[in-house]
């Protein structure tokens, strides 16, 4: 009912298996249509917190990822025979207690945060046509404590596809931060705008699938308002970016997908930094994938990018990686998924090439109709470069459904970074939260 029924779609689309597909209308892996899946950002050494607050937007990787999906609630129906509407709300509360170590001092801080998020959909079939679109607000604010912290965000999402033959998508997402805070994260005051569009399409000729994504982001900072902070500084927030992933895919047989991808961005900051941190990226991916039977499937792609910073005798970046994802359905109330990504950054100061491992895994059970779990973990590593380290974090959360339109929700997260710099930080949170549905 509420926050997630945890199924395998929800799996998939969290490995890039049929992402768009999934995330937008929970299309089966066995589906003929074969959406783009662009690649995840690189986020170390700044990976994002297990909880979303506060997000400071990691280094893009390429090409540019989709925003987060919330996922959609039951629908009920309406009427008019394939028409479904459904409405739900969330109240939430989340504790946060976070050190952070610069080599010498250890500073502690926690954040009292209470969430409201309501959150709509439609979906109607009409001439085989499938048409689905779905708003989520979520309003946050911090309460206590010296900081004031508080977030405004939307997504609007929409589909419209014909099985088999072509698909068409739409995200927008809107997010407002204003902050006030002493507190290390964030250690500053200001107001932080961040708009992100995605657009897709895809046709199908056959066995062959041509699809364009394309991404525009806009990060803006009330300069009058901002002061340096190491995680919101306008120099590092203010940009605009672009960015366009062209994918071929083959159908080997009705199981196994071949595809190719071809990506290309740009990103321009506000403020001009010496060195430049404006940047071009071009780059290509070739993978398969692999379902058995709709209850293992497996994707493996290599990847290779070149990156170029403004200016004379800027770096330049040659990154190499490859990535391997398993999802399964264990049982009928069982699915979990495993990834496996490595990459090698080859820079212009060869001091600064970089080496990384990350590995994901998650399962997710319903243990009744009513009560169902997952659990999630991370474990990130830079073995070798300027600046190495781990990080490693973990996600439980279990969900009640007292009845069709009311759920109850609890979940834990902690993560750990260590880095070379020096310096660590810890961070460990929790959430209670009240779903209503209708």
């Amino acid at each position: 009912m509420t926050k997630s029924k945890l199924n395998i779609n929800k799996i998939l689309k969290l490995c890039l298996l049929t992402s768009v597909a999934i995330s937008y209308a929970g299309a089966t892996l066995a589906g003929d249509m074969h959406y783009p899946t662009p690649d995840e950002p690189t986020a170390y050494p700044s990976p994002l917190p297990p909880t979303n607050y506060p997000t400071p937007t990691p280094p893009m990787g390429v090409p540019v990822p989709m925003p987060p999906q919330m996922p959609l609630p039951p629908t009920q129906p309406t009427g008019g025979g394939n028409s479904n509407f459904s409405a739900s709300i969330e109240v939430s509360a989340t504790y946060r207690n976070f050190q952070v170590n610069d080599g010498t001092t250890t500073t502690t801080d926690t954040q009292k945060i209470v969430e409201l998020r309501p959150f709509i959909s439609f979906e109607t079939q009409n001439g085989g046509l499938d048409f689905s679109t779905s708003l989520m607000t979520s309003l946050a604010y911090e309460i206590g404590g010296t900081p004031a912290y508080s977030v405004g965000n939307s997504e609007l999402d929409l589909l419209v596809k014909k099985e088999g033959d072509f698909a068409f998508g739409l995200t927008g997402n809107y997010e407002v931060k204003s902050f006030t805070s002493t507190s290390p994260l964030p250690a500053e005051t200001g107001r932080y705008h961040d708009l992100e569009i995605d657009t897709f399409a895809e046709k199908m000729f056959g066995n062959w699938g041509v699809s364009l994504t394309g991404s525009y982001i806009s990060n803006l900072h009330d300069a009058t308002a901002q002061t340096a902070g190491p995680d919101f500084a306008e120099t590092a927030k203010d940009f605009n970016e672009i960015g366009a992933t062209l994918r071929i895919n083959y159908d080997v047989d009705p199981a196994m997908t071949i595809f190719v991808e071809t990506f290309n961005k740009r990103k321009v900051f506000a403020v001009v930094s010496a060195p430049s941190k404006n940047e071009t990226v071009f780059g290509t991916r070739l993978g398969t994938t692999y379902n058995m039977n709709n209850k293992v499937a497996f994707e493996v792609a290599g990847q290779y990018a070149y990156r170029k910073f403004d200016g004379v005798g800027a770096n330049i970046q040659h990154a190499y990686g490859a990535d391997a994802k398993m999802v399964a359905k264990f049982t009928k109330n069982t699915s979990g998924f495993v990834s496996v990504s490595g990459e090698y950054l080859r820079n212009t100061a060869a001091v600064t090439n970089t080496k990384r491992i990350k590995v994901e895994g998650g399962i997710d059970f319903e243990i009744t109709d009513q009560l169902s779990a997952s659990v999630n973990g991370e474990y990130d590593v830079i073995i070798s470069g300027p600046t190495t380290g781990t990080y490693v974090s973990s996600e439980v959360e279990v969900n009640y459904d007292l009845n069709n339109n009311i759920g109850v929700y609890a979940g834990v997260s902690s993560s750990h970074k260590v880095t070379s710099s020096p310096g660590w930080k810890k961070d460990l949170s929790a959430t209670l939260g009240l779903s209503l549905s209708y």
